[in-house]
């Protein structure tokens, strides 16, 4: 996909610069736009929830800029929406919320409207740079024993998973295997299907996309990601740490502190999950240091 400059055309996704920012819409005719909120600068601290699908005219949209219009490759042009379903599809949108400037934003919106599928180039830069930073995210849960497992799309830990006996053991590495899986998807975009493990001489589960870590206890079930060698734990007992070695006492997570340690990866965020559910029941900053 290349853009230009060009005559407009009814289906066209379309894009305008604002600083260093693109807007996105699907052009329909001079008079309608339809785009994932206004152009940027046009709603000075609007907030995510109040942003709406809505629709302006060219004007408006271009900011007194140039309007780009998406020029697709012959592979591209056998893979789009036609024309008028694209515009259907984005009028039948107008009034939707639910923007998230990363993960569901005005490019998001336009090129499923066009091609079908939910993608943003920009979106992708983001997981670039983030995937370049040496950052950790943990994750956390108590294990929910009545709930049943569920087979993996990945016939490795399947394997791995048949290998414990015990149905509460078998239950806490289910737990710490799939917070593993929501954490390699949710901070560096990979699919369970894309994904490698293999398991050392040290018994550790290593992974070909990324460094990870699991660990469990009487109760909880924890998960480490990172673009850097990392190891998680759960301490019982108050012991010497090493240099490199932390211990987080995590609301909720008292009676089992988790130790983390990496040599050079900043710990971003923990993520405590509902296991019952499987979502996410809350995301912060990792407190200081203990």
């Amino acid at each position: 996909m290349r853009w230009q400059a060009t005559r407009l055309r009814p289906g066209d996704m379309v894009r305008v610069r604002r600083g260093m920012l693109w807007h996105y819409g699907v052009y329909v005719s001079d008079g309608e736009v339809i785009q994932f909120g206004m152009p940027p600068g046009l709603e000075p601290g609007a907030a995510a929830d109040d942003i709406r699908v809505c629709a302006t005219d060219i004007q408006t949209f271009s900011c007194g800029g140039f309007a780009e219009a998406a020029q697709l490759s012959p592979a591209e042009r056998l893979k789009r929406i036609s024309r008028k379903k694209s515009i259907a599809l984005a009028r039948q949108r107008i009034g939707e919320a639910g923007y998230d400037i990363i993960h569901n934003n005005c490019e998001h919106f336009a090129y499923e409207c066009v091609m079908g599928t939910k993608w943003s180039e920009q979106e992708e830069q983001a997981r670039r740079l983030w995937r370049s930073r040496r950052l950790a995210e943990v994750y956390l849960m108590h294990i929910p024993y009545e709930a049943g497992i569920d087979a993996f799309d990945n016939a490795r830990l399947n394997r791995e998973l048949k290998r414990i006996r015990e149905p509460k053991e078998r239950m806490g590495y289910y737990c710490a295997l799939r917070l593993m899986l929501h954490g390699l998807k949710d901070t560096y975009g990979y699919d369970e299907k894309q994904l490698v493990f293999k398991k050392g001489h040290d018994g550790k589960l290593s992974c070909n996309k990324a460094c990870v870590s699991v660990a469990y206890t009487g109760g909880a079930a924890a998960a480490a990601v990172s673009n850097s060698p990392i190891a998680i734990g759960f301490e019982a007992e108050p012991r010497a740490m090493a240099q490199d070695e932390h211990v987080y006492r995590i609301k909720g997570f008292e009676k089992t502190p988790v130790s983390v340690r990496s040599e050079d990866a900043l710990l971003a965020h923990f993520h405590l999950w509902d296991g019952g559910s499987d979502k996410l029941l809350m995301k912060e900053e990792l407190p200081a240091w203990h």
